[in-house]
């Protein structure tokens, strides 16, 4: 359907085999006019609307307009002339409907291009990467292009047109030149301390959007480590937005306006029911049945309110960072995706290889593809751990700031339930769990969407065998199910032993002086060894059971691909058994192995959550 629409609007053919697979392989006008060229258009007209509304949330310096930023915006210009200057054409020689549609949609892109630089400038931005992405894509898109012109005039396929290639080449001119704009970063004033010497600010932020992609700019301090041991004057100043003052500001600002909404509302219901009491007890004698019937009405009166719920920790930390939770949830989204690429190129190259007609330089494009693919996955994937590792930074240092803060405030009434043990572990262990538990939170829903593409690709290519080698599985749940109740059972025992041993100590090195006096050294020192053993001894037993879960899911995917390819065999003929259904679904099943593996670890860092939101 698509298909005949888009060959509607080009007047030919969409897709040509002959033509892709010739001794000198290319893609059709058709297809170069509309999905090489409509693919990076449609990638930022997607991302758009959240890049802008990131840029609504930064709060820094709005930039000067520079040379750079004239630059970008004059050569942008160009291209906006050139899409009308063919549009004009298209429209005066009566084209196919695509070459007045192709570039009406390239000109908005442009303006929107504009927009985003004039935005990242008021916002600060000093780079961009989504303007990067799609100047990068477009240009290796029309990289296509070019290809097909040059072996078009090569091989003398189509006669000259003057005016269409001095066209491109502007075109494709000013393309690189918006894509090597783009690696530039806008300067930045250098502060100076009040010796008149530069500070060493945190560069990551101010470097060019090539070292920064890279990672460049860690390598000064990598070699100045191999070379000798760093100090302190090594080391950046950190950056504003990560300082542990702002983080906490933002954090408990979030937490106190909702504290506030619950306790106004809260205040608000206790008013009506004490003016409904006072009216009561107007038309009462003071009997112990009219006090009941009062008490009875003060009780309806409160469960028939509707007290808003208490505020909510996880919405807070939600509100505070969701920004670049949700960018870095979009990275995994673009790994996850990259991550089925590779099963497919191996099987469009194993094809190849068993048909020996086709071009060598067909195998030649697949094998290149198949190494990009891969390393344009890992540069993906590192940046998404490095976004979620900050995110990560930022909730523990936010939390441990606020636990430490709310422990300095704690009531007379809350002290009495809260031990010092309790805070201690709030803030060293409880907080540092939730930062790691930032990075992998994302597997709640990429570990799904993997095991669910991987599960429909293997029916592909085992059919049945595929479902009842992954229904294998079955048998580990309740085991995992059991072993998982069984590991938070003994983490909040020994978390309470914990809590026991440090409230013990402080106990201890607070009254120091009347243990000496007494001699009780040696008996306080027994009690804080068996604390201390007990302790041990269910540390061991997480780590055991630990081992075993471990052991168990990491043997899952080996025991579904021994049960699929042994029901394949059985279920068809040996034949059918070919390199394609043997590679590719064991590239299939390896991709299973992380998010099976991965799933069960995360149910003892979702305990630290629900521990520190219920404190007093």
């Amino acid at each position: 359907m698509l298909t005949e629409y888009v060959e509607h609007l080009c007047g030919s053919n969409l897709w040509d085999n002959d033509t892709v697979y010739s001794n000198h392989p290319e893609f059709t006008q058709c297809f170069q006019m509309t999905f090489l060229i409509w693919g990076p258009c449609l990638i930022l007209w997607i991302v758009a609307p959240l890049w802008f509304y990131m840029l609504t949330r930064q709060k820094t310096n709005t930039l000067k307009i520079s040379w750079l930023f004239i630059a970008k915006n004059i050569s942008v210009i160009g291209l906006i002339c050139i899409e009308l200057y063919r549009l004009v054409g298209a429209l005066m020689n009566n084209k196919a409907p695509i070459y007045i549609i192709t570039p009406t949609f390239l000109t908005m892109t442009y303006i929107t291009a504009i927009s985003i630089s004039h935005f990242e400038r008021i916002s600060g931005l000093r780079s961009s990467t989504l303007v990067f992405a799609f100047w990068g894509l477009l240009t290796l898109a029309n990289s296509i292009t070019a290809w097909s012109k040059f072996l078009s005039f090569h091989l003398k396929l189509t006669s000259y047109d003057a005016n269409d290639t001095i066209t491109f080449a502007l075109f494709y001119g000013l393309l690189w030149i918006n894509l090597i704009l783009s690696l530039f970063s806008e300067k930045i004033k250098v502060p100076v301390s009040e010796t008149g010497q530069k500070l060493k600010i945190f560069p990551e932020n101010y470097v060019s959007l090539l070292s920064r992609l890279s990672f460049w700019w860690i390598n000064d301090l990598i070699l100045t480590g191999y070379k000798r041991d760093l100090t302190r004057d090594d080391l950046w100043i950190v950056d504003e937005t990560e300082a542990s003052a702002h983080l906490t500001h933002k954090f408990e600002t979030a937490w106190n306006k909702a504290s506030k909404k619950y306790i106004r509302d809260l205040n608000n219901l206790s008013d009506e029911t004490i003016r409904f009491s006072n009216k009561s007890s107007m038309y009462g004698n003071g009997t112990a049945d009219e006090e009941k019937k009062l008490t009875d009405t003060l009780e309806v009166s409160f469960k028939a309110g509707k007290p808003s719920k208490k505020p909510s920790f996880g919405w807070c930390l939600c509100r505070v960072y969701a920004g670049k939770f949700l960018a870095g949830s979009f990275i995994k989204l673009v790994q996850d995706i990259l991550l089925f690429v590779g099963p497919i190129i191996l099987d469009k190259l194993l094809t190849f290889i068993k048909d020996k007609n086709q071009n060598v330089a067909v195998g030649f494009f697949y094998t290149g593809l198949l190494f990009v693919s891969s390393l344009i996955q890992s540069f993906v994937l590192q940046h998404y751990f490095h976004r979620m590792f900050i995110v990560g930074s930022r909730i523990k240092t936010s939390i441990t700031n606020l636990v430490y803060k709310k422990s300095l405030r704690l009531l007379t009434s809350a002290r009495k339930t809260t031990t010092v043990g309790e805070m201690t572990n709030l803030i060293a262990v409880n907080a540092q769990m939730l930062g790691e538990l930032t990075t992998y939170l994302n597997v709640l829903w990429s570990a799904p969407f993997q095991i669910t593409v991987a599960m429909i690709m293997l029916w592909q290519y085992l059919g049945v065998a595929a479902l009842i080698g992954v229904s294998t599985i079955l048998i580990f749940i309740p085991l995992n199910i059991y072993i998982g109740n069984l590991t938070k059972k003994i983490q909040l025992t020994k978390l309470k032993q914990q809590d026991s041993r440090i409230k013990m100590m402080n106990e201890v090195l607070s009254g120091m002086k009347i243990i000496k006096f007494y001699g009780w050294e040696l008996s306080f020192k027994d009690i804080i060894g068996k604390t201390r053993s007990k302790e041990l001894h269910y540390l061991k037993k997480m780590g055991l059971l630990s081992i075993s879960t471990n052991f168990l899911w990491t043997c899952a995917p080996l025991l579904i691909t021994i049960v699929s390819f042994g029901s394949f065999l059985v279920l068809n003929d040996s034949e059918k058994f070919t390199a394609n259904v043997i590679f590719v679904s064991l590239s299939l099943f390896n991709i299973l192995r992380f998010p099976l593996t991965v799933l069960p670890g995360i149910i003892s860092a979702l305990i630290s959550v629900s521990k520190i939101k219920n404190i007093p």
